[in-house]
Parts: C-alpha cells; sequence; structure tokens
C-alpha cells in the first residue's frame, strides 16, 4: 500500500478522539480517520457509520494486519508530529504547551 501523505485536520484535548485525520492512499483519499486513546494507549479508528442496530461498521479498512500497520504508524507518527508543532507554537506564544 503506497501512503502518499496523513494530514491531521483537527486537535482535540478532551474526550476519547485526540485528533481526525485524512490520507491519500495512491489514488484513493480517505476522510475521518481518528487517532482514539483506550486503555492501552492511542490507536487508530477508521471511518464508520452506527447500523440500525447499533453496531459501527468501518467504511474504509486495511485488508490485511501488515497494512493496517502501516497505515496505523503513518497516522500516530502525523499525530505525534502535530502534537510537536503544537507545543512549539504554544512555547512561541508564551503559554504552558499541553
Amino acid at each position: 500500500m503506497e501512503i502518499i501523505s496523513v494530514k491531521i485536520t483537527s486537535v482535540f484535548e478532551t474526550g476519547v478522539v485526540k485528533a481526525k485525520a485524512n490520507a491519500v492512499l495512491g489514488r484513493f483519499g480517505v476522510r475521518g480517520i481518528k487517532v482514539c486513546e483506550g486503555k492501552s494507549g492511542l490507536f487508530v479508528a477508521m471511518p464508520s457509520y452506527k447500523s440500525a442496530k447499533g453496531k459501527y461498521i468501518d467504511i474504509f479498512f486495511p485488508m490485511d494486519k501488515e497494512a493496517k500497520e502501516e497505515l496505523a504508524g503513518a497516522v500516530l507518527r502525523a499525530y505525534a508530529e502535530k502534537q510537536a508543532e503544537n507545543a512549539a507554537a504554544a512555547v512561541l506564544a508564551g503559554q504552558e504547551p499541553g
């Protein structure tokens, strides 16, 4: 899978969802990827919808473990870079980072 780019579009200070991202994979674009915080740390959730039975169904999903890990790694790296940028901007503005 060719990951062209990952962009963090929103960052949230509170709640389980910490960020939202978009990715370009080969000739496809994916919107609505989420960085979430769980009991074991950060994880990546694919775009999904809630079915009539109340179950969340992924709209987009990697077909194997390797592709899932590759995409999750790219999204989490983009999130870490965005967090570092935000912390640096806060320091320059004279605010406490975080």
